[in-house]
């Protein structure tokens, strides 16, 4: 799920910390919010359907929902997303 995202990050042994200590991210979401960034059109394209599974991987994986909420809103204020 996550590689065919376009996440090129690798985790190893369980150590989740890398999406924070390497990426500046609270998870998967953020990282794939962050990137789905269109500089052209000024919009984020990221697919609410991908995002939510995103979220609960995150979720699941100790991110609390303060820190997606806020990296979220940061990176789109698409209310399709936020809503998630």
């Amino acid at each position: 799920m996550i590689k065919s995202c376009g996440i090129p990050i690798a985790v190893k042994e369980n150590n989740f910390d890398v999406l924070r200590t390497e990426y500046d991210c609270v998870g998967f979401a953020d990282y794939y919010l962050n990137n789905s960034w269109d500089t052209t059109d000024l919009v984020n394209k990221a697919d609410k359907k991908i995002y939510k599974q995103l979220l609960d991987i995150d979720t699941n994986l100790g991110t609390t929902s303060t820190e997606q909420l806020f990296k979220c809103v940061r990176h789109s204020s698409r209310m399709d997303l936020i809503k998630v």
